[in-house]
C-alpha cells in the first residue's frame, strides 16, 4: 500500500494532504511506520484499499455527522456522539430511500389527515352515537400522533421518545376533559389542532433545512462535506443543553404543580386539567435545543462554499466573540510579490559591483525581499553570484561577510544597531516611507554604498474590506515591522488606523496580551511559526495565504481577503441570529407558562404550542432568507447594545 504514495511522513498515505501529526485526524502503522491521516475516511478508504477519487492536496476529507436516533433531520446542537458512523447515510421512512422534500412528504400528509379530522369533527353533530362520537376520533388520532412520533424517536433513547409523547399527552388531556365535560365538542377539536400545529412546525423546519443546504448534510448528499469533527460544541450549546435537560424532566412536575394551584384556586378539576394541558404544549424545551444548532451548520456550510472550512462550532462562537481583528500585514493584508523602486547607488560607488555584493547576499536568503531584489538584478544584468555566509534580523535586514568587507542590507533600525549614521539620507528615506514604501540602506565596508525603497502592493478590495469590518463592530488592525511613517502610510492605503509599527512576529504574543488586558477579544489573521504560537493567546485564529497546515479553527489558506471578511460577517450575523433564536424559545416557554396560570381556555393549548413550533421553525431560517436573517440581525444588534447600556458585557 506504501508504494502507491512512497514516503508518507508528514502527508496522509491516502490523498497526500500534509498533515501535523498534533491535528492528524487519524493514526495507523503502515508498513512498519507510523502514518498520521488526515481524516478518518481517508484512513478507512486506505486501509480497506477502496477507491476513491482522488483530492486536492490542501483539501481534507470533509464528512458529517448524521442524525442518531431519528429519520427526521433535528438540531445539530442534538448530535454530540463522536463514535464513528456509517459514510454518508441517508434517512429512510417506511423502508423508502427519503431526499430533500421527500422527508417532509410524511409530515405534510399528516398534517392534512389532522385538519380534516379537525374539519370533520366541526361538521359532526355533537350528539351522533350518544356523543361519543367526536372524542373517539380525537382519540384516534392523538394514538395516531404518538404511534408515529414513537417509531421516529425508537433510537434516540428513553428521553427523546419522552420528548415526543408530550404533545400527545397535552392533547389527550384534552379529550380526558372533553369527556368529562358533557362530550364537548371544543376541546377534542383543540386537541387534533394541537397535534396539526405540530407537523406544521416540523414541516416547516425541514423545508427551512432544505434552503439552507443543513437536509442535504444530513442526507449525505451534500456537493461539499464539512469537517469529520464537525458538531455544535460551542460553550452556548452546552449551556443550553444543561438546562434544556432540566426542562425536559421538569416540565411534567411543573405542570401538575402548576394544575393543583390552579385547582386550589378554581375549585374545578377540569381547569386543572386544562391549566396542566397548556404547560405542557408551551414549554418546548426543543426550541431552546435548536437555537445554536442549525445556525452554526449553516454558517460552516457557507463558508464551505467559498472554499473555507471551520472545524466547528466552538471555532464559529470564538471568532464572533472577538472585537479586534489583527491581520498580520505582509502575510495576509498584500500581495506576495513586492518591487524594488527608487533605487540610487551613492556617488562614487561603482553600481555593477554594488548590485553584485547585493544579489549574492541575497542569494543566501529565501523570502520576498531577497526574490524582489534577485528581480531587479537581474533586470540591470546577470550577475556572477559570490559565496558568502549571511545572517537573518528579523524585520531589519540581512547581513553578511564578503570579501570586500562587511555587507550590509536593511532599514534604519539596523544600520544604527550597526553604528552606521544615515542623517545625511534622512530626507530622501522620509519622503520614501510617507508614500508607503519602505526605506532600505545598502552598507558595504561601513560606509553606505546605494539605497533603494521596496513597495507592497495591497490585496484587491483591502480598503473596501477594513470598512466592511468597521460596519459590523469590529476594529482592524495590522502589524508590521516597518518604521512608524511607511506603517502608517500603508494603514492609509489599506483604511486601517489602529497600526502596530516596528513589531516583529517574536513580539506578536505580547501585543496580543497587551489587547487582552484592555478587554478586547482578538482574532488573529495570518499564517506562519509566530501565528501557531500565538494562537493560543488570542481568542480565535483564521489560517490564509499559505499552504502549510494549521491548527487555527477557521482553514482558509487558499482564498482571499474577501471571502475571509465574508466569512467573519457571516459568523457575526449568526452571532445575532442565535441571540434571536434564544430571546424567541424563551418568551416562547414564559408565554406557556403565563397561559396556563391565567387564560383557561382550550384554545390556549394550540396558542402556547404554536409559539413554541414556531420558535423551532425561526431556528431554521438561516442564511438564504434574506428578510428573516435581516430581522434575526437586526433584533441581535438592539440585544447586544441592550447589554453594553445595562452594563452586562460588551455587545
Amino acid at each position: 500500500m506504501g508504494d502507491r504514495q512512497g514516503k508518507f511522513e508528514g502527508q496522509c498515505p491516502h490523498c497526500g494532504t500534509r498533515v501535523d501529526p498534533l491535528r492528524a485526524g487519524a493514526v495507523s502503522i503502515v508498513q512498519g511506520q507510523i502514518a498520521h491521516f488526515c481524516s478518518p475516511t481517508c484512513r478507512e478508504l486506505y486501509l480497506k484499499r477502496e477507491i476513491a477519487p482522488p483530492r486536492k492536496p490542501n483539501e481534507s476529507a470533509r464528512s458529517s455527522e448524521s442524525e442518531k436516533g431519528s429519520e427526521e433531520p433535528s438540531s445539530s446542537a442534538e448530535v454530540t456522539s463522536t463514535e464513528p458512523e456509517e459514510k454518508h447515510p441517508v434517512p429512510v421512512w417506511g423502508g423508502l430511500e427519503i431526499g430533500k422534500l421527500r422527508l417532509a412528504l410524511p409530515y405534510l400528509i399528516e398534517l392534512c389527515a389532522f385538519i380534516l379530522t379537525v374539519v370533520a369533527l366541526g361538521l359532526i353533530p355533537s350528539r351522533v352515537l350518544g356523543g361519543f362520537l367526536v372524542p373517539s376520533i380525537a382519540t384516534a388520532a392523538v394514538l395516531v400522533h404518538l404511534v408515529m412520533s414513537i417509531l421516529r424517536e425508537r433510537r434516540g433513547g428513553f428521553a427523546r421518545i419522552v420528548e415526543s409523547t408530550t404533545v400527545p399527552i397535552a392533547a389527550a388531556i384534552l379529550v380526558v376533559i372533553a369527556a368529562w365535560g358533557d362530550l364537548a365538542k371544543v376541546p377534542s377539536m383543540c386537541a387534533v389542532g394541537l397535534l396539526a400545529a405540530e407537523r406544521m412546525g416540523r414541516f416547516i423546519e425541514i423545508l427551512g433545512r432544505r434552503r439552507s443546504g443543513i437536509l442535504d448534510v444530513i442526507a449525505g448528499k451534500s456537493p461539499t462535506l464539512l469537517a469529520d469533527e464537525w458538531r455544535d460544541n460551542s460553550i452556548t450549546a452546552a449551556r443550553i443543553r444543561r438546562v434544556t435537560i432540566v426542562l425536559e424532566w421538569a416540565r411534567f412536575p411543573v405542570a401538575v404543580l402548576i394544575g393543583l394551584l390552579v385547582w386550589l384556586s378554581a375549585g374545578s378539576p377540569i381547569v386543572a386539567l386544562l391549566a396542566g394541558a397548556i404547560a405542557l404544549a408551551g414549554i418546548n424545551p426543543r426550541a431552546l435545543r435548536m437555537a445554536t444548532g442549525d445556525v452554526h451548520m449553516a454558517v460552516a456550510l457557507s463558508a464551505v462554499n467559498k472554499g473555507i472550512v471551520i472545524r466547528d462550532a466552538h471555532a464559529v462562537q470564538r471568532v464572533a466573540s472577538a472585537r479586534v481583528v489583527l491581520f498580520l500585514a505582509r502575510r495576509s493584508l498584500f500581495l506576495p510579490t513586492i518591487k524594488v523602486v527608487n533605487w540610487q547607488t551613492v556617488e562614487g560607488e561603482d553600481e555593477k559591483e554594488v548590485m553584485l555584493a547585493l544579489a549574492s547576499l541575497e542569494s543566501r536568503v529565501d523570502g520576498r525581499f531577497a526574490k524582489a531584489v534577485l528581480e531587479f538584478a537581474k533586470g540591470m544584468g546577470s550577475p556572477s553570484l559570490e559565496e558568502m555566509e549571511v545572517s537573518v534580523i528579523p524585520g531589519k535586514g540581512v547581513v553578511g561577510e564578503t570579501s570586500r568587507g562587511r555587507l550590509v542590507c536593511g532599514t534604519r533600525g539596523l544600520l544604527l544597531d550597526e553604528s552606521i549614521f544615515t542623517a545625511r539620507y534622512e530626507d530622501w528615506a522620509a519622503n520614501v516611507e510617507k508614500s508607503g514604501r519602505r526605506a532600505l540602506f545598502v552598507v558595504l565596508d561601513d560606509r553606505i554604498v546605494a539605497m533603494f525603497g521596496v513597495e507592497e502592493e495591497p490585496a484587491q478590495k483591502a480598503m473596501e474590506q477594513m470598512r466592511r469590518l468597521m460596519l459590523i463592530g469590529l476594529d482592524p488592525a495590522m502589524v508590521t515591522s516597518a518604521e512608524v511613517d511607511s506603517a502608517m502610510a500603508m494603514g492609509v492605503r489599506l483604511g486601517i488606523e489602529n497600526v502596530k509599527f516596528e513589531t516583529t512576529e517574536d513580539d506578536l504574543d505580547a501585543l496580543i496580551e497587551e489587547i487582552n488586558a484592555t478587554g478586547d477579544r482578538v482574532l488573529l489573521v495570518g499564517h506562519g511559526r509566530a501565528f501557531e504560537t500565538c494562537l493560543r493567546s488570542a481568542e480565535a485564529g483564521i489560517a490564509m495565504g499559505s499552504s502549510d497546515s494549521s491548527m487555527a479553527g477557521i482553514d482558509a489558506r487558499q482564498q482571499g481577503l474577501e471571502e475571509v471578511v465574508d466569512v467573519i460577517s457571516s459568523i457575526r450575523a449568526a452571532r445575532a441570529s442565535v441571540a434571536f433564536n434564544l430571546v424567541t424559545a424563551t418568551i416562547a416557554v414564559m408565554m406557556g407558562l403565563g397561559l396556563a396560570s391565567s387564560w383557561h381556555y382550550p384554545y390556549a393549548v394550540i396558542v402556547a404550542g404554536a409559539f413554541g413550533f414556531l420558535s423551532c421553525a425561526l431556528s431554521t431560517f438561516n442564511g438564504p432568507f434574506v428578510g428573516i436573517a435581516k430581522m434575526k440581525k437586526a433584533s441581535g444588534v438592539i440585544y447586544g447594545r441592550l447589554r453594553s447600556i445595562l452594563g452586562l458585557g460588551r455587545a
